[in-house]
């Protein structure tokens, strides 16, 4: 009969008669359809970055350590000392914000980046802190410990949300290299909150630091050998 011959067509189709025909869920050809895109992307980017590599971003982390325990930006001669502080500072306000306040004010066409403010007349916060010497030695600071910094980042192969990270010590370290610094047992005339004039170049600050990290590991090793 004829359904005795469809069964055995089925049956040689080897389909059964009581599945139905698979409905693509919604969104899932949109769905990949971006995978092939992102796909696509990163066989691109690779072409350009190097695979995730950790090795660059622990030697920028001991770098920004290495000069943060063994830079002192505190050692300095009393002519050096460039004040930043004022009569009565405690020593908190000194070593963590004088640098950001001292010298601001606000000037009507003064710095490029102060043209938007110059329709107002009072001062406010804003033009205090972006207006002081010690803003543009921050500024200048951050941009020696960025470079490298960016560089790293783009031998390491990480994406971009690891970018912050570096900004974010190379902000420390600039911000320790410029700070100001406290010291109350000074004589007369010489500023007991003081900061260096200037910014500190890296090769200057890496110098330093190895020299102070050579003087620290000499004195130890004499102190053992007189024992």
């Amino acid at each position: 009969s004829s359904c005795e011959s469809r069964c055995q067509a089925m049956a040689k189709k080897k389909v059964d008669p009581t599945a139905r025909a698979a409905v693509p869920a919604p969104g899932a050809a949109g769905g990949k359809k971006k995978k092939e895109k992102d796909d696509v992307a990163s066989s691109g980017l690779s072409r350009f970055r190097p695979r995730r590599r950790v090795c660059f971003f622990v030697a920028y982390v001991l770098m920004c350590a290495f000069v943060g325990m063994f830079l002192d930006p505190c050692q300095l001669k009393h002519k050096a000392r460039k004040d930043c502080g004022y009569p009565g500072i405690s020593p908190m306000t000194c070593r963590t914000v004088a640098n950001f306040f001292q010298g601001g004010k606000w000037m009507k066409g003064g710095k490029p980046y102060l043209a938007w403010q110059h329709d107002h007349v009072a001062t406010n916060l804003l033009q205090e802190i972006s207006s002081t010497p010690g803003t543009t030695k921050f500024v200048e600071s951050l941009g020696w410990y960025v470079a490298p910094g960016m560089a790293c980042w783009l031998l390491s192969g990480y994406p971009l949300a690891s970018v912050p990270t570096y900004v974010g010590l190379s902000s420390l370290v600039a911000w320790h290299t410029s700070k100001c610094c406290y010291d109350d047992g000074v004589p007369q005339g010489v500023p007991h909150c003081y900061c260096r004039n200037g910014a500190m170049r890296l090769d200057k600050v890496m110098i330093k630091a190895s020299k102070s990290a050579q003087d620290i590991w000499y004195s130890s090793t004499v102190a053992q050998l007189v024992r």
